[in-house]
């Protein structure tokens, strides 16, 4: 297999339009024993950075951050050639560490190269260092078992990182369908044991899922897990993990839901009966309610999971069905359902609230559960159909915003909404608020909410609409300098720009800000190293990010920056902590937050946004 594109900004995995990597299509893929072609590049630029690299032994983390960053830059295989022919020929080991993660922090196609070189390097420390970053890519876990490591490395070295996951843990897997019956115990026991950090808890997203639809008979491990479930919690897990892939019709995977729910081992475990109920199937939900019934004879964990997994089903059985357990259950359990309830309903419950305030809150709004879904009694409607060009989606909290919408020079691709007062000649702050997803108008309401709830008075806020370059999923929302789109007829720079060159004329601005969150933020790092007009701050949510989106800029045109990332996205935090030292790096000031919650907004948001641009206005 060929490695991917030695231009780090071409990578297809920096797409804008974050999108998970199609793991089961990289299985497919030709024989990975293809070498590639050599590369040409200046042998001055090499011996200077060699020269360089061995004179590094002294110094703070940035300096041989900052250095692998430069060598993760250069064209692919040439910054990996570097470190390998200089490995040993001079830099402290501390400085090695650091030059490591410019390759690993931007997924580099060959990070899984430069980990190797730190796997046999003769300081113990080093190849801790390197199985630490490798177990978290590749899901094994070599402390175990150095000496498996050569083998699985000569198998795997023409893999990124991302694409040697889920081959290793195929074969892995495969290793256990291939357990004699005396031994699958054994067998599936090794293959958590291999994973760091134990059992994954949740399996959808992880390399784990595309890697159990590979297999060539599942529904023949699975019986043969069948009779070792009872007693054995790994057993009970890999089985579920073997349904909650999507490996079996929904006929036989529903009624195996069931019958795992009715094992003490999958019933103890709060994830498990999450990954079951997962599948939202109606009979699971049945069995679980009927189960609750017996609240009092459930350990507080599973009860507490039941609970949640029944609420999150959205069955409108469901509540009616809970608060008539209360006056019957145990009053721990009550306590358990209760806080159930008032997570899902989102009310405020009385400290002293028992079964009679549940029963008369039942009763005030029972409308809410016996709802027909007709529309009998409420008035009709003609709608006027305007042009798609016409069209601003709003909503009732914040229709006092006024919004107006404009093309630039006529062109029905660059369209931007200008939400505020525009028109009370006051000095006004500009905030070019770039949504994420699909970049489109129906964020509108939202982002008025961002200038009502999270940003105040002196503001006005620009939207830029993404043009549909196509349609396809996998698109680029936000093309630009740094991630291109061949489809694309402009970049997001050069609409920013003449963007605010006509809104400059039109609105007395006294400072430039941008926000924008998961796709649009590569397109505000690029504009950033591309852009013509000064940012005062830029904000950045829950995005990826390559210090090539810079394209190695000393000077940056957004003066300041605030990252906001959750530990629980799909994205790594690896990508936020990079953009936070290559900033410093460069001298920008940058403050990095985080929120629990995992991709997309979450908790207090205006708040939020709040003292983000609290930072970004900051003076000094």
């Amino acid at each position: 297999m060929q490695r991917l594109s030695t231009a780090p900004i071409r990578d297809p995995r920096f797409r804008a339009r974050i999108v998970a990597l199609s793991l089961l299509a990289s299985m497919a893929q030709a024989s990975n024993s293809q070498e590639r072609p050599p590369v040409k590049y200046d042998a001055k630029v090499i011996a200077e950075m060699s020269d360089r690299m061995n004179r590094m032994k002294a110094g703070g983390y940035d300096v041989g951050f900052g250095f692998g960053q430069e060598l993760a830059a250069l064209p692919s295989p040439v910054g990996y050639q570097i470190l390998r022919d200089n490995w040993n020929k001079g830099a402290s080991l501390f400085q090695r560490e650091q030059m490591f993660k410019g390759f690993v922090f931007s997924a580099h196609p060959d990070a899984l190269l430069v980990i190797n070189l730190g796997m046999r390097d003769p300081h113990l420390s080093m190849q801790a260092w390197s199985m630490s970053y490798l177990s978290q890519y590749a899901y094994v876990d070599f402390s175990r078992n150095f000496d498996a490591y050569r083998s699985w490395f000569e198998k795997y070295k023409m893999f990124d990182l991302a694409g040697a996951a889920p081959h290793s843990l195929a074969d892995r897997l495969s290793a256990v369908s291939e357990a004699g019956d005396t031994t699958l115990t054994s067998a599936v026991s090794e293959f958590f044991d291999g994973i760091p950090g134990g059992p994954i808890q949740q399996l959808s997203g992880t390399p784990l899922e595309p890697a159990i639809r590979a297999m060539a008979k599942p529904d023949e491990l699975y019986r043969r897990l069948e009779p070792k479930i009872s007693g054995d919690p790994l057993c009970a897990r890999m089985a579920v993990y073997l349904v909650a892939a999507g490996t079996f019709p929904a006929k036989i995977a529903s009624a195996r839901c069931v019958a795992l729910l009715k094992q003490p081992e999958v019933l103890a475990s709060h994830d498990l009966i999450g990954v079951v109920n997962s599948l939202h199937f109606p009979e699971v939900n049945d069995y679980l309610l009927e189960k609750l019934s017996g609240a009092d004879k459930l350990n507080p964990g599973a009860l507490d999971a039941m609970v949640s997994a029944v609420l999150d089903s959205e069955d409108p059985k469901v509540i009616p069905a809970l608060i008539a357990l209360l006056p019957k259950a145990e009053p721990s359990a009550a306590r358990v359902i209760s806080r159930g309830l008032e997570r899902s309903l989102g009310i405020q419950v009385p400290s002293n609230a028992g079964p009679d305030f549940w029963k008369s809150w039942q009763e005030k709004n029972k409308s809410r559960f016996t709802q027909s879904g007709s529309m009998d009694g409420t008035p009709t409607f003609t709608v006027e159909k305007l042009s798609h060009l016409d069209y601003i989606p709003d909503a009732d909290d914040v229709k006092d915003i006024p919004s107006k919408s404009f093309l630039l020079g006529g062109d029905e691709n660059k369209r931007y909404l200008i939400s505020g007062p525009m028109n009370d000649g006051s000095p006004k702050k500009l905030c070019i608020v770039m949504p994420g997803g699909e970049g489109s108008i129906e964020f509108h309401p939202f982002v008025k909410r961002i200038l009502k709830f999270g940003l105040g008075e002196g503001w006005i806020v620009a939207q830029p609409i993404a043009p549909v370059w196509s349609h396809d999923s996998n698109r680029v929302v936000w093309p630009s300098v740094a991630v291109a789109d061949p489809a694309a007829k402009f970049t997001t720079e050069t609409f920013i720009d003449e963007m605010l060159d006509e809104v400059a004329a039109k609105y007395n601005v006294s400072e430039i800000y941008m926000l924008g969150w998961s796709s649009s933020g590569p397109a505000i790092y690029s504009y950033a190293g591309h852009g013509k007009h000064p940012i005062a701050g830029a904000f950045v949510a829950m995005s990826i990010f390559n210090d090539a989106f810079f394209a190695g800029g000393a000077s940056l045109s957004v003066k300041r920056f605030y990252i906001l990332h959750s530990p629980q996205d799909f994205i790594k935090m690896s990508n936020p902590e990079a953009a936070q030292a290559a900033l410093t790096k460069l001298g920008i000031p940058v403050k990095l937050d985080t929120y629990q919650g995992g991709h997309g907004w979450h908790g207090p948001v205006y708040a939020e946004i709040k003292d983000g641009m609290k930072f970004l206005t900051a003076k000094g």
